[in-house]
């Protein structure tokens, strides 16, 4: 049975009330069965992951999926932190927020000072997550074997999508003896999978300094330092009018946008609806004949029309690459593409 498919779903409409005192503060608490359940869910999920997958040397995934109404969020583990995101239309009260984060720090046995509170606002039109006034919580954490650094506070982001751990091992089992290029690689999580898939060059591009020097740091963690390993701060476009200038083929190219960006240090905005058919056409310039582009995107409404890349051999693979504990659906948009031949 797959892992996710043991995940419990938690969901039930009773809230009889139930109590709970508080000995350290001399509180009373109003406990009911949501409350009961959503300690369940963390629970259950938690032990049933910690079982499977510690292991295979991971200790960061989720065990909360916004499974309960009255708790909108998503709980990640990474080590001995947890990081709780509220997807709610407004921030959580302080009550509700105080005795969700007591319940995660109960049933997942943590620290209370280690489980981590954020606010995910909706993006409103293209509108993009700044980085918040919080003082880093900057932690290491185990995914197959493999080390990643990641800051839990300062931005909405961890530095490590959880949901793209399939992928990755995906690109790992794919990578020996290949070329490959990450674009779009934010701190370099797929360049470390394919290093360690014993790749033959790995070159990661952001145009992110901060981004460029954290996946560095991640590549140089696991064992993987000097020009095989070549993290550029460029933007992506540059690169690829640069590297076909130059003659570069690449085996395997990760295609991984944003959904939208627009940064001043490109040349115009990037919008994944409306410009993936451009970007891969211009990718299939530096991908060698017998090599695949990884594209994927975690925008929901995202709908790839195959007439736009008319030649092309394209495998959806969404459903393949699915990470345990996500329950609300395919975080990703995941396909493989290749020239056909």
């Amino acid at each position: 049975m797959p892992i996710s498919a043991s995940l419990r779903s938690g969901r039930t409409p009773s809230t009889v009330p139930r109590w709970l005192l508080d000995f350290g503060t001399n509180r009373i608490m109003k406990m009911d069965y949501m409350d009961k359940d959503f300690g369940k869910i963390l629970k259950n999920n938690a032990q049933t992951l910690r079982h499977d997958l510690l292991e295979k040397g991971t200790d960061c995934f989720r065990v909360y999926d916004r499974n309960l109404s009255r708790y909108p969020v998503t709980v990640d583990l990474y080590g001995r932190y947890a990081k709780v995101t509220d997807y709610g239309k407004e921030p959580m009260s302080d009550e509700v927020r105080e005795n969700c984060l007591d319940i995660c720090a109960r049933m997942l046995y943590l620290d209370a000072a280690n489980v981590v509170y954020a606010f995910r606002a909706k993006r409103i039109d293209r509108s993009q997550h700044e980085k918040t006034e919080c003082a880093p919580v900057v932690t290491t954490v185990k995914e197959n074997g493999l080390i990643f650094k990641v800051d839990l506070s300062t931005y909405v982001d961890t530095g490590l999508f959880l949901d793209h751990a399939v992928t990755r091992q995906m690109i790992r089992e794919r990578s020996a003896n290949a070329d490959v290029l990450n674009l779009f690689s934010y701190t370099g999580s797929f360049s470390v999978y394919a290093a360690a898939g014993l790749a033959n060059s790995v070159t990661s591009v952001d145009m992110s300094a901060t981004y460029t020097k954290w996946a560095q740091e991640n590549l140089e963690a696991n064992g993987f330092a000097g020009d095989l390993y070549k993290c550029v701060c460029m933007d992506a476009a540059k690169f690829i009018r640069q590297a076909e200038k130059d003659g570069l083929k690449y085996d395997i190219i990760i295609f991984d946008p944003p959904s939208f960006s627009n940064s001043h240090k490109m040349d115009s905005d990037f919008d994944v609806s409306r410009d993936y058919a451009l970007w891969v056409k211009n990718l299939l310039k530096i991908l060698k004949k017998t090599g695949i582009i990884l594209f994927s995107t975690n925008l929901g409404s995202f709908q790839m029309d195959r007439r736009k890349l008319r030649g092309l051999s394209i495998k959806e693979i969404t459903g393949l690459v699915a990470a345990p504990g996500f329950c609300e659906g395919p975080c990703r948009n995941g396909q493989e593409l290749d020239d056909g031949i």
